[in-house]
């Protein structure tokens, strides 16, 4: 089969089954590497590897956890999930619509 496109920025409403409960916020994920590129002081086209992620497990704590493209142009990328308890360096794989976890988990 034809590999999924990789996307040229990431951002976006992700759900984590593992976590998700239609009726909260539960299992949402809200992810971006947009942040470094549009604040005032930096060009809109400067490409950083910096993403951000934005979730909660419970529906009611939220986390924010920092990451970073590995390869873009193949979409492998990096992210700290040590400050709610997970691995530090968790690698994933970015298509246009998932990003596939090096544990097994997608979202």
């Amino acid at each position: 089969p034809t590999p999924s496109p990789v996307p040229r920025t990431l951002g976006g409403f992700f759900v984590d089954s593992n976590h998700f409960k239609g009726d909260s916020f539960a299992g949402t994920r809200m992810i971006s590497d947009m942040y470094n590129r549009m604040t005032s002081d930096r060009h809109a086209d400067t490409q950083d590897s910096t993403i951000f992620l934005i979730g909660s497990d419970d529906g009611t704590t939220f986390w924010s956890l920092q990451g970073a493209w590995v390869d873009r142009d193949v979409g492998n990328l990096t992210v700290d999930f040590s400050p709610k308890g997970g691995p530090a360096n968790l690698s994933g794989v970015c298509t246009n619509d998932t990003i596939a976890w090096e544990d097994g988990n997608a979202w």
